[in-house]
C-alpha cells in the first residue's frame, strides 16, 4: 500500500518532469522571476513536500522561505486576532495562510492584497472553481477577493444502493434533514446484533448527546442567552432534536462501534473495522476519503463482497436548506505591505492552480478541490452532492463560560442516555438538563466573577 509521502514523491516526480519537458515553452517571466518570499507553513520540510519542490522547479529564480506558525498554536487564553497581528509584525510573511477566521480578521482590516487581477487572467481559469468558495471569501472581503482557498472540506451522506433494494426500502432522496434521514434508517431490521445484523446508520459514538449537540451546532442553536446567564435548554428546537435522537437510539438501527466485536468487525484495522465500508450500514456521514476507502477495500480486503453506492448531500438544517457545513481549509492571501508582491502573487497562483489540484486530487488526504473537475473516485463516481450546498459562516462549536462545557456533557450525555434505557421519560430529561445545568452556569459565572474582582 502505498502512503502519503510515497504518493507525494511519485506525483511530484511525474509533475517535475512535465515541468522539464516543457521548459522550452516556459514563460520569459517563470525563468527570469527572482526574489525571495516568506510564507506561513507548518514547516518548511512540510512545505517543500506539498507545494515547494515543484514551485522551484518552475521557477528556480525564487526562493521559499517558511516561517512555522507551530507557536500561533499555543495561544490558550489569549485574543487570537492579538496573537495573529504580533506573529506578522515580528515575522513578516509575504504569504499568508490562514483559517476562515483570521483570514476574515485580515481582510477586514486591509492587511491584505487584492486578487482580482490575478484571478482574471485567462491561464489562472477561475471558470474552474466552485462559485460557492468565491462568493464565500468575497463575502469575508465585503465583496472583494483577498484570498484563495485550494482545498475545502465537508460532508456527504453515503448510502449502501443494495440494502435499500433488498430490504425493499425506497433510496433515499436529496436534502434530507436529519429527523428524516434518522426515520429512514429505522426502516432496516433491528435483531440482537450479530455478524449477520444490519444498520440503518452510523454513528462515531454510542452517546445520543453526541448526536444531538451536532445536529444543534449545525442549525444553529445555542445553550444560553446572548449574555450567558439563561439557559435555554428546554427549547422546543433542542427538545425536538433531543426527541427524535433518542428515538432512533432506542430502536437500535444506528451502529456504533462499541457494537464492532459482535458484528464480526476488526476494530484494528481501518477498513474491516468501517460498518459501512464492509456493507453492514445503509447510510453514513463522510468525507471524499471514505469512496476512496471503498475503492481500497476491493483491493485489500479478502473475500470482500463489493457493493452499488451513492452520495447526497448532508442533512440540512430546516430553516437553511441551501446551506452546509462546508470549511475552507487553508486561505493564500499576500501581505498587503510585502516587498515581494510579485513573486508572492506567482506562488499562490501555482498553489491553487489547475496542475496542482490535479495531482492533490489524486492524494487520499479527504480534501475537496476547489476547481471541482478532479473530483470523483477512480470509477467516475460523481462527488457533486459535496458541492450542491453553499458555504455559510457557521461555528462548529458553542461558546460557553469556561468551567462549564465538561459537567454539563456529561450532565446531557447522562441524562439522554437515560432516556434510550427506558429509566426516565424526556420531559423529565430536558427539565433535569435545563435546571442542573442552569445550576452549573451560574457556578462557573460566580467563579468568574469572583476571580475577575480578586
Amino acid at each position: 500500500m502505498i502512503g502519503y509521502r510515497e504518493a507525494r514523491l511519485i506525483l511530484t516526480l511525474i509533475i517535475c518532469i512535465g515541468l522539464v519537458v516543457g521548459c522550452s515553452t516556459a514563460s520569459p517571466k517563470a525563468e527570469e522571476l527572482s526574489g525571495h518570499v516568506k510564507i506561513m507553513f507548518t514547516s518548511q520540510d512540510f512545505f517543500d513536500r506539498s507545494y515547494g519542490n515543484l514551485f522551484t522547479s518552475k521557477f528556480p529564480g525564487i526562493h521559499v522561505e517558511v516561517t512555522s506558525t507551530n507557536g500561533l498554536r499555543n495561544s490558550d487564553g489569549l485574543d487570537p486576532n492579538q496573537v495573529l497581528d504580533d506573529y506578522i509584525n515580528r515575522e513578516q510573511p509575504d504569504v499568508l495562510v490562514l483559517n476562515q477566521s483570521q483570514f476574515q480578521h485580515l481582510a477586514s482590516n486591509g492587511h491584505l492584497e487584492e486578487l482580482e487581477i490575478m484571478v482574471a487572467e485567462k491561464n489562472f481559469m477561475q471558470e474552474d472553481i466552485l462559485p460557492s468558495v468565491l462568493r464565500r471569501l468575497r463575502g469575508f472581503g465585503e465583496g472583494k477577493l483577498f484570498g484563495l482557498s485550494p482545498t475545502f472540506s465537508g460532508t456527504a451522506i453515503y448510502y449502501n444502493r443494495d440494502l435499500f433494494e433488498h430490504y425493499g426500502v425506497q433510496l433515499p432522496q436529496d436534502k434530507l434533514t436529519w429527523s428524516e434521514m434518522l426515520e429512514i434508517s429505522k426502516r432496516f431490521p433491528v435483531n440482537e446484533p450479530n455478524e449477520d445484523s444490519v444498520f440503518g446508520f452510523t454513528w462515531e459514538t454510542n452517546d445520543p448527546y453526541n448526536l444531538a449537540l451536532t445536529i444543534g451546532i449545525i442549525q444553529g442553536l445555542d445553550f444560553a442567552d446572548p449574555n450567558r446567564q439563561k439557559l435555554v435548554m428546554n427549547s422546543p428546537s433542542w427538545t425536538e432534536i433531543f426527541n427524535f435522537t433518542t428515538d432512533a437510539f432506542k430502536s437500535g438501527t444506528i451502529y456504533t462501534p462499541e457494537l464492532a466485536s459482535k458484528v464480526g468487525l476488526d476494530r484494528s484495522d481501518r477498513l474491516r473495522s468501517n460498518s459501512f465500508i464492509m456493507g453492514k450500514t445503509a447510510m453514513t456521514l463522510g468525507g471524499p476519503e471514505l469512496g476512496r476507502y471503498i475503492d481500497r477495500a476491493k483491493e485489500e480486503v479478502d473475500q470482500y463482497e463489493p457493493f452499488q453506492w451513492g452520495i447526497l448531500s448532508e442533512p440540512i438544517d430546516p430553516s437553511n436548506p441551501s446551506y452546509g457545513t462546508i470549511t475552507l481549509n487553508q486561505i493564500y492571501c499576500v501581505r498587503a505591505d510585502s516587498p515581494n508582491k510579485d513573486a508572492a502573487l506567482e506562488l499562490i497562483k501555482f498553489i491553487n492552480s489547475d496542475s496542482v489540484a490535479k495531482m492533490d486530487s489524486r492524494i487520499n488526504n479527504g480534501n475537496l478541490q476547489s476547481r471541482t473537475k478532479y473530483n470523483s473516485n477512480k470509477e467516475g463516481v460523481s462527488y457533486d452532492p459535496f458541492y450542491t450546498l453553499e458555504i455559510r459562516e457557521q461555528s462548529r462549536y458553542i461558546t460557553m463560560p469556561l468551567g462549564f462545557n465538561e459537567p454539563f456533557n456529561k450532565l446531557a450525555s447522562k441524562e439522554l442516555r437515560k432516556v434510550v434505557d427506558g429509566k426516565t421519560s424526556l420531559d423529565d430529561a430536558v427539565n433535569h438538563i435545563q435546571s442542573e445545568g442552569q445550576i452549573i452556569l451560574d457556578t462557573v459565572n460566580l467563579k468568574a466573577k469572583a476571580d475577575k474582582d480578586s
